[in-house]
């Protein structure tokens, strides 16, 4: 018939182009001899596990979200805990003129004494709390980025590197918080240690402190509960206050006159004061925490005598009492950690800690903290918790995908088996995925993992096309190998078109940071994962249905 005489013109003229002839030679090897079968699929094997050994290795690493660049980071800075006010704003004073050197801060917001606003501020700001003067926070602001040739992450990267030298002098410990860029916590990696016993849980706390400071990438640890701040307890010595003749009343008035004082009245200055000034009697503010000072102070006698305080009173020192901190009503001991993320991720590190024999007798729990705990258990917390959440939901939004994908061709094919070949490639997005974020000099991040997800539907897609030409042309009589060659020749142009569709569409995202690991996914995933389906589906085909050259496949 006409029709038919057509479309073996059309064969023929395709047969004849210079691209089918090409494609021809490509497959003709692979289609003639079955060992270069097997070699192909064995190369495709070794790129894939080339590829996770960059992830295995920490080459490329597995993070939550991407740094992303602001105009604001704050450093968090823990004083010994005897320390004072007018210490806390010293040492403030001098970060600040170390923090002024870099070119790329322009303002630096001091809150000593108080609960400092949060730098990813709610819908609404509070008024600072007060807060115990060991605990100093520096908001630094940054210049905008068009000014500065640095990423904020950058800048506060350096000064996490410098600050435990910067505070060493003043025995004090510090970190930088920034604002996140998801679903993040403050810390890189949270430590929680539970136990009935405090003693236990301490040991627990110190081993795994000691083992983080020694991992690369780690700047700085510390633990929660703080260290107590020390007390002294005056009490009043009956036998010696009745010696001296001094009621025990006196030595309490003395002491509040000098810590608290008494208001001797007002001083205006002026007529024109606005407002009156009280003049309170007490002690000086650096000697009212004094010990010296207050042994230095005279009550009086009932026969008016002067009679020093340190003959009347008991001087007790005390440790003071930890705060106590719980989770689910048991007691917990948290170690933190904060990490250089150019050199690690918290997941690599906490890995390390799995194969560590550091803690023999304590068990690691990943999945959810414990109901109780007989003995010291170590939960990883903060950040883990939630990158295993999001990485989880993904999974099973990806498992999802896959088992729709194939009900839907099992049920367009009406076959079984038909559905895993088509399905097949989807791995060998991998080989593209993780190789481009090691040349790229990115890890990988959970909107990377969304990217994967879609590139699973396009990849599944393209072999569609091919194995339905396939199809189609050995029913209307076509030779096994010849319609596999042909499936691969008329359907590059469309396959290709779609994919750089993809991959120049997606690409641009790379230049914007929060979705870099997305763009660099979608644009690499789908570049290596359709030049490597447009060999593999005609090859697996001609592999699984068919092993001549004059082999032949009917309905």
């Amino acid at each position: 018939s006409d029709e038919k005489a057509g479309q073996q013109s059309q064969e023929k003229r395709g047969e004849d182009s210079p691209f089918v002839a090409r494609y021809r030679g490509l497959l003709a090897p692979f289609i003639r001899f079955a060992k270069l079968r097997w070699l192909f699929y064995l190369g495709l094997v070794v790129l894939l596990l080339l590829s996770l050994a960059l992830l295995a290795t920490r080459t490329v690493q597995i993070g939550l979200t991407p740094l992303l660049d602001r105009n604001l980071f704050a450093v968090k800075v823990e004083l010994p805990a005897k320390a004072t006010l007018t210490e806390s704003l010293g040492v403030a004073s001098d970060l600040n003129r170390q923090l002024r050197q870099l070119p790329e801060v322009r303002a630096v917001t001091v809150y000593a004494g108080l609960d400092p606003p949060m730098i990813y501020p709610p819908e609404t700001l509070t008024a600072p709390n007060e807060k115990a003067p060991r605990d100093l926070t520096l908001h630094v602001s940054l210049v905008p980025e068009q000014q500065r040739d640095r990423q904020s992450y950058q800048v506060s990267r350096e000064v996490a590197h410098q600050l435990e030298q910067w505070l060493a002098p003043y025995q004090a410990t510090g970190h930088i918080a920034r604002i996140p860029s998801g679903p993040a916590s403050d810390r890189a990696i949270t430590a929680e240690i539970y136990g009935p016993d405090r003693q236990a849980r301490q040991e627990v706390a110190d081993a795994l402190e000691q083992w983080l400071s020694n991992q690369q990438g780690v700047i700085a640890t510390s633990q929660r509960p703080m260290a107590a701040l020390p007390s002294l307890n005056l009490n009043v010595n009956p036998q010696q206050a009745a010696t001296y003749g001094v009621i025990p009343g006196e030595v309490t008035r003395t002491l509040l006159l000098a810590i608290a004082g008494k208001t001797l009245g007002d001083w205006s200055g002026s007529h024109y004061a606005r407002d009156a000034v009280p003049i309170i009697l007490r002690l000086a503010k650096e000697d009212r925490g004094s010990e010296q000072a207050i042994r230095s102070l005279y009550t009086l006698s009932a026969s008016g005598q002067p009679v020093p305080l340190e003959s009347l009173l008991e001087f007790n020192h005390d440790d003071g009492d930890p705060a106590r901190y719980r989770r689910n009503l048991m007691p917990v001991t948290t170690v933190f950690a904060d990490l250089d993320r150019s050199v690690t991720q918290p997941l690599s590190v906490q890995f390390e800690a799995l194969v560590s024999e550091q803690w023999p007798g304590t068990e690691i729990r990943w999945r959810q903290p414990p109901d109780e705990a007989a003995s010291p258990l170590l939960y990883w917390a903060g950040e883990w918790e939630m990158t295993r959440d999001v990485y989880r939901d993904l999974a099973v939004a990806g498992l999802v995908v896959m088992v729709l994908i194939y009900v839907l061709l099992a049920g367009w094919f009406g076959s079984y088996t038909l559905p895993l070949l088509i399905m097949l490639p989807i791995p060998l997005i991998f080989i593209g995925v993780i190789p481009a974020h090691w040349l790229w000099g990115i890890n990988i991040a959970g909107t990377g993992v969304l990217g994967v997800i879609a590139l699973g539907g396009i990849v599944t897609r393209n072999a569609i096309l091919l194995v339905d030409f396939i199809e189609q042309r050995l029913k209307e009589g076509m030779a096994l190998k010849e319609a596999v060659v042909q499936a691969g020749a008329q359907r590059t142009r469309p396959i290709l078109l779609t994919a750089a569709t993809v991959m120049f569409g997606s690409g641009v995202l790379i230049f914007e940071p929060s979705l870099e690991p997305l763009g660099l996914t979608l644009a690499s995933g789908v570049l290596v994962s359709t030049l490597l389906t447009l060999m593999l589906i005609p090859i697996l085909y001609y592999h699984a249905y068919g092993s001549g050259d004059n082999h032949q496949v009917n309905d």
